[in-house]
């Protein structure tokens, strides 16, 4: 008998070959050089569709038998699923507040795009706080809903409502605060893979990842309560809220039900001719599966063209794409998308969204095929300028998005990738009038040839099909690579024309460029500074806040440095070649933390009015000295730091206006000796007009601006 390999090496190859089996396909026209491997290409019919999943099934089996030996393309194809990639970023300053009425002055969750909303643990309408809570195993299980008094900095609980999730975890919430309601977002999986092996009838079965959607009415605030709830049978990659539309990604591999990696081949290929195809696509309906309704049809779905390639080993993951966009009221699918192929995230304009992928091929890089040209030397000069690397790509999609329908436009692809960390990925990406602008992490360590980090930026209303490349940095005009040997890309904003890039391994070199001629992208301007930012945000036209580390060089290697405590900079940028970091203050020493680094929505902005300059709070856990002022030498510059304490900070910070960054205090809620070691993660701050409200460990804890010190708590 034979055996089928672990149920991953299995999920890695059939999307590969429904497109080699998609014989059925409409023709599209052939692409120029690493396009090809993004296109997406439409099955003639439902039938079609049918006939090739059936048939990619067969093979995949017989691909992962046990007699086969390694399963080729297995590693392949896992790198390219978690090397990184997605899309994203903002082309200019999102507003972080919004005003609600004239009374209120008060903060919004910390979002990319102006006009796009972003999933998160905490939502607020100035009035009221929403807050998802925990139980004591740590399951999110319920609502908690707060008055707000912003004269008094004061919270009062008004009501608390069971979701009853069955223990699943909020992942977050969505406030329309047209209609009065919050989508809540649960799911019992912390990540996304379409499928798992389930070994509890001993045959190791593949199930499918779900996630649920409950829409709560706070129309009356006192008496939250449950107006709709869905099931999707998907697992959920990212969402948006744009308006009133709830667009949802979601992932769903293609797997006959009843067998497993230990199944017969006869038992498989019985359940491949029994199943109906169309029951393997993802649905939404309610909780007990009724009202059940297809989220795509095959038909609706395209297909990823790899024919071109002749190497299936790295090809993306085996899985339904979904792209729907959902009435956040009722639940209901207004519009829907699909494709075989894989993603890891999403952006997302007012305009558009994209999905995009990192691919990787093992065959077609210089190292593996010697035919690729090596550095070419660049005429009347001595700076080399490598070849497009063909072994790491990202492949975008782009759907258009107009008042609830979403279209498919084009596929194009760049070399490199986008990054490991998901809520970063997003801020590599950003499209403006009809421009996508993306920067990607093109380095390899030990090369000294390769740019660490690539600009590419592509005509996003292409009526082809394709997303063509306009413009690309380093080029030969302009051959200076983007960050040292061996750098990495942290921090990326594109704001307006202009796109902010830092890399780093030693240093903070802050990188300028400037996009208004799309075709002619160049660099403007860099900064070279200890420590890096992993979060740039822009105050005004001249002015850049960065958020990081600091740095000390190591002792024993000059091209690498200790990360130290976290350090908030202030840049100015008003003559972009010579822009200049006018202040800057420390947080904390070695072993700090702060989620803010890592995800953005951790961040509390609260723009400048005429009573005050912008404010900006976020959690840390602080190790050592909250506020040093130097650091250590290189040769103990490696040690850590005790816990001290976590809490949310404060600060005013001055771009036109002058006035540089202030501190403003913290609102401390442990500290070693009373409450031993604490953590920031989930922790969120909320301004409302001066106080202050910081929501820890479901907690929620207030104060007032001018009094940070001074909490009240815990509500």
């Amino acid at each position: 008998m034979k055996h089928l390999h672990p149920h991953l090496l299995f999920c890695l190859g059939l999307s590969a070959l429904i497109a080699a089996c998609s014989d059925s396909e409409t023709d599209s026209p052939p692409q120029p050089g690493n396009q090809s491997r993004a296109m997406l290409r439409s099955f003639d019919s439902e039938a079609a569709f049918d006939a090739a999943v059936r048939e990619a099934l067969l093979n995949v089996r017989d691909r992962y038998s046990a007699e086969d030996g390694d399963a080729g393309g297995g590693e392949g194809a896992a790198a390219g699923g978690a090397a990184g990639g997605a899309v994203g970023g903002s082309d200019s300053a999102a507003p972080d507040s919004d005003s609600g009425s004239n009374s209120f002055d008060f903060t919004t969750t910390n979002v990319q795009e102006a006009g796009v909303d972003e999933i998160d643990l905490v939502k607020n309408d100035g009035r009221y706080l929403y807050v998802s809570g925990a139980d004591a195993d740590g399951a999110a299980e319920d609502l908690r809903i707060l008055s707000l008094e912003s004269d008094a900095s004061s919270a009062t609980p008004v009501a608390s409502l069971d979701l009853e999730l069955g223990g699943e975890r909020i992942k977050g919430l969505y406030l329309n605060d047209v209609s009065d309601k919050l989508n809540v977002v649960s799911s019992p999986a912390d990540y996304y893979l379409g499928c798992y092996t389930d070994w509890d009838d001993g045959w190791g079965t593949f199930s499918q990842h779900e996630f649920t959607l409950s829409t709560v009415s706070v129309a009356e605030p006192s008496a939250p309560a449950v107006e709709t709830r869905k099931r999707v049978s998907a697992g959920l990659v990212s969402s948006r809220l744009i308006g009133e539309d709830l667009i949802v990604a979601t992932r769903r591999s293609l797997v006959p039900p009843g067998v497993g990696i230990q199944s017969s081949e006869a038992a498989w290929e019985q359940a491949v001719q029994d199943v109906n195809v169309a029951d393997m696509l993802p649905t939404i309906a309610n909780p007990d599966g009724s009202d059940s309704v297809p989220l795509v049809t095959g038909s609706d779905c395209l297909v990823i063209d790899n024919g071109d390639q002749g190497n299936e080993d790295w090809q993306p993951l085996p899985e339904i794409i979904a792209l729907t966009v959902l009435d956040s009221n009722t639940l209901a699918v207004r519009d829907s998308a699909c494709f075989i192929g894989d993603t890891e995230t999403l952006y997302a304009s007012p305009e558009a969204i994209y999905l995009a992928t990192t691919l990787v091929d093992y065959e077609n890089t210089p190292e593996a095929n010697p035919t690729i040209p090596e550095a070419t030397s660049v005429t009347g000069g001595d700076v080399a300028v490598p070849p497009v690397d063909l072994g790491t790509q990202t492949a975008m999609h782009r759907f258009a998005y107009e008042d609830g329908t979403i279209r498919y436009t084009g596929s194009g692809a760049v070399p490199g990738d986008l990054g490991d960390n998901p809520t970063q990925r997003p801020f590599r990406m950003s499209e403006r009038d009809g421009v996508l602008r993306v920067a990607t992490y093109t380095g390899q360590h030990g090369d000294t040839s390769t740019s660490p980090v690539t600009l590419t930026t592509l005509d996003a209303d292409s009526t082809t099909g394709t997303l063509t490349e306009l413009g690309q940095l380093p080029n030969e005009s302009y051959p200076d690579h983007i960050g040292k040997p061996n750098e990495l890309l942290y921090a990326s904003r594109f704001i307006g024309d202009r796109a902010y890039l830092v890399t780093f391994v030693k240093t903070d070199p802050l990188y300028l460029f400037d996009l208004s001629d799309a075709s002619n992208p160049r660099k403007l301007g860099e900064l070279q500074i200890t420590g890096y930012s992993d979060y740039l945000h822009p105050i005004d036209e001249n002015h850049l806040i960065g958020l990081g580390r600091d740095a000390v060089p190591m002792l024993d290697d000059e091209t690498r440095a200790w990360h130290q405590g976290l350090k908030l900079s202030l840049f100015d940028v008003t003559d972009p070649a010579a822009p200049y970091e006018e202040d800057s203050v420390y947080i904390g020493e070695r072993d700090s933390y702060a989620e803010a680094l890592d995800d953005h929505r951790a961040i509390t902005i609260q723009p400048a009015n005429e009573q005050h300059r912008l404010r900006m709070a976020f959690a840390v856990d602080v190790h050592g000295d909250p506020a040093p002022t130097s650091w250590p030498e290189p040769a103990v510059a490696m040690q850590g730091k005790a816990y001290n304490h976590t809490g949310l900070y404060g600060f005013e910070i001055g771009g036109n206006d002058g006035g540089g960054i202030t501190r403003k205090g913290a609102m401390v809620m442990n500290d070693n000796g009373e409450y031993g070691y604490g953590s920031s993660y989930g922790d969120r701050g909320v301004i409302v007009n001066d106080a202050v409200y910081y929501v820890h460990d479901n907690d929620v804890w207030s104060a007032n601006w001018s009094d940070l010190d001074t909490i009240h708590g815990p509500k």
